[in-house]
Order: structure tokens, then sequence, then C-alpha cells
């Protein structure tokens, strides 16, 4: 489970759910612990060549597009509910846990709320683009959530952000 941690005299946010222990960094002096990076062939677009691996959506599939409550996904044929099980599964996942994916060649992480907000949310100009700098405001938003000690996360925005 999330939480604090001493490594080397210095206290450490670990803010993987499974508790495992990656690259720690540190965000407005607060020592983070990323998840443990896994294999390759786990982190997106590491099938792409380097100059290709970036952040892009992945549209809803078509037939999901019909589903708006619960109602009609109990009202679908069990052959499409067995078929969009696991990518509905794959998508809370992805949610809970986090996403890694690779930005030119470098393995990234970004939280769960990070993803949802890349890949379901739109804004005004449509779906958002992939920010380091929000990736940052996500993850110390992570520990913030996940330190017993603090008492909440103040940002001062900037327009439009």
């Amino acid at each position: 489970m999330s939480g604090l941690k001493l490594t080397d005299g210095d206290t450490v946010v670990n803010i993987c759910v499974d508790d495992t222990e990656g690259e720690i960094i540190e965000v407005a002096f607060l020592k983070i612990q990323l998840p443990k990076k896994p294999t390759k062939k786990n982190i997106l677009f590491h099938d792409l060549p380097k100059k290709d691996q970036r952040w892009h959506r992945h549209e809803l599939p078509k037939e999901l597009g019909g589903i708006k409550t619960m109602d009609d996904w109990y009202a679908a044929p069990k052959e499409f509910q067995q078929k969009y099980s696991p990518y509905i599964e794959q998508e809370f996942q992805r949610r809970r846990n986090g996403v890694w994916f690779y930005n030119n060649g470098v393995p990234t992480y970004i939280t769960g709320h990070h993803y949802m907000f890349l890949q379901w949310s739109k804004i005004d100009i449509g779906y958002p683009s992939y920010l380091e700098f929000q990736r940052r405001l996500f993850i110390h938003q992570a520990a913030c959530e996940a330190d017993p000690r603090c008492m909440g996360q103040i940002y001062t925005k900037c327009r439009r952000s």
C-alpha cells in the first residue's frame, strides 16, 4: 500500500498501490517513489519507433459507444459482455494503478488520475495533450493523498491549467 517510508535517512512517499519500489523523484521538495517500472512489453507504445513514442489516447471501441448506463450493459448479450469485459477491467486497472508509456524512448509513469484526464476528459480544445509539468502535478497530488502528514495541496494555477 502507498504511504511513508524511510530511505537513507530521508522520508519518501511511495505512491504505488502495490507497494513496489521504483525510482525516487523530487517534486516541490517532496521525495516521491514511483511504482517499479514494468517489463518493456507492458509499457504502452513499446512497439513503436522512438520518434513515434508519445502519449496518444485510444479511441473507445465503437460498439461500447452505445452503452450509456449499467442497464444498457446488463441488457446486452452475454457474448458482448464477455468480449468487452477485459477492456473495461483494463481501464479500471489503469485508473487505479496508473500507466507506463514510452515518451521518445523514455519509460514514463503517469498516475491513474492523469491517465483518466488524458484518456477520457474533453476540455475546450478537445482531448488534452500530455504535458510534463502536469505529470509532476498529478504525481505530487498522489503523494499528498498517500502521505498521512499532508493537510492538502496548494497550487496557484496559471491561465488554462
